[in-house]
């Protein structure tokens, strides 16, 4: 049986950043994704997205806290996640993204203080957990935030591509919704290493990101980020791609080395499709004008 019911599609309106570029992507890139067997969705419902997540525990760690509402009262209008669903209706893809209004603040301050991972730091922290950053981009990430991660495929799902394409679509939904300023997450060194990093699209990465004494015992990883004008720009290098027709990228044997594609924000407790309307390769996006008159954007 098929997935019943809205498509990220019929759900997104752009009320941020340049509404005909961020659509024309949105309805090419989801085309995509369709042709690789994965229709996406809107979700918001966290609790839901955990239990998810406790059920596919053998081949995907737990959510981080940030995304988990037993550590964190996600409000439903700073966080959302995509579902990506194959022909059977189940879900095969899953990306997060919680928004954070940082304007008097810094994300090493928000990391460091771990008020990144918890409303209740002192409440819900593990003994002796710390996190430091060091790299200059913890001080260059503020102002209006997104957080992107939680990324999973299901293993047969894994090295179709999804990879490049995911993360691109949820940092764009992320602008239309939020107007973001940055958007970034963390990486195992290994993304660095065998440059799966390009697949996910940053501009910029640093090492300098540590966890001591945390679920996952210590780690270091790397901050990627990019600010709003490099995620415009990359969304218009794609979309070319995408128009051109261009060789599709086949995600790297390395990315199966993790149970994980890469695992973003690595702090971890344990603790139908519808079918279209006919003419339905459209999407009617909308972004408020000056003036407040809804501007359309042509699918076509």
């Amino acid at each position: 049986m098929s997935f019943i019911g809205q498509t990220l599609l019929d759900d997104i309106t752009i009320e941020h950043g340049p509404a005909a570029l961020m659509g024309r992507y949105l309805i090419a890139a989801n085309r995509e994704m369709r042709s690789r067997g994965v229709t996406l969705a809107f979700r918001k419902d966290f609790k839901e997205l955990f239990a998810f997540n406790e059920r596919n525990r053998e081949h995907w760690h737990r959510l981080a806290p940030l995304f988990d509402p037993a550590f964190n009262d996600v409000p439903e209008e700073d966080a959302y996640w995509l579902a990506g669903y194959d022909s059977e209706g189940d879900i095969v893809a899953v990306h997060a993204t919680r928004f954070f209004d940082w304007r008097k603040t810094t994300l090493e301050e928000e990391f460091v203080s771990l008020r990144l991972w918890y409303d209740e730091p002192d409440r819900w922290r593990m003994p002796g957990e710390e996190c430091r950053m060091t790299c200059e981009g913890g001080r260059l990430v503020t102002g209006r935030c997104a957080f992107v991660g939680s990324m999973w495929f299901r293993p047969d799902f894994r090295r179709r591509g999804l990879s490049r394409l995911l993360p691109r679509i949820s940092r764009t939904v992320a602008l239309a919704l939020w107007d973001i300023d940055f958007n970034f997450s963390f990486v195992e060194s290994f993304v660095i290493a065998t440059t799966l990093i390009e697949q996910y699209g940053y501009t910029n990465y640093a090492p300098g990101v540590e966890f001591r004494d945390g679920p996952k015992g210590d780690m270091d990883m790397h901050l990627v980020w990019m600010n709003r004008d490099e995620l415009v720009a990359g969304l218009a290098r794609e979309l070319r791609q995408l128009n051109d027709g261009a060789e599709r990228m086949i995600e790297k044997p390395e990315a199966s080395r993790s149970p994980l594609p890469v695992r973003h924000g690595s702090i971890r407790r344990s603790y139908t499709t519808r079918r279209r309307r006919s003419g339905a390769a459209a999407m009617v996006a909308s972004t408020q004008s000056k003036r407040g008159a809804a501007v359309p954007i042509d699918s076509k």
